[in-house]
């Protein structure tokens, strides 16, 4: 559509009478019915955007694990002892 006011975001940050930034629909290309909508839609978008990053530390989190626990199996001098280890591991 290229919106030139919202950036074809469907609504604009603008300032309340106190000056808090406050969510508005654009009344340029009037996506959203009221500004509600549009707060609530922003509200949702914010709250994926921070489940995805939680994810993505999560995932990262079990790949440097997989990479440390990687290094420290293969950095023993004996396989015996990587048995052991893996052994201990599974209880």
């Amino acid at each position: 559509m290229n919106c030139k006011t919202c950036n074809d975001k469907y609504f604009i940050i603008s300032n309340s009478e106190n000056w808090n930034d406050e969510i508005q629909k654009c009344d340029e290309c009037n996506y959203f019915e009221t500004d509600k909508q549009a707060q609530e839609y922003k509200k949702a978008e914010q709250y994926n955007k921070e489940n995805i990053m939680k994810k993505l530390i999560e995932v990262i989190d079990c790949i440097l694990f997989g990479a440390i626990l990687f290094g420290l199996l293969f950095s023993l001098k004996y396989a015996d002892q990587v048995d052991q280890l893996l052994i201990s591991l599974r209880y």
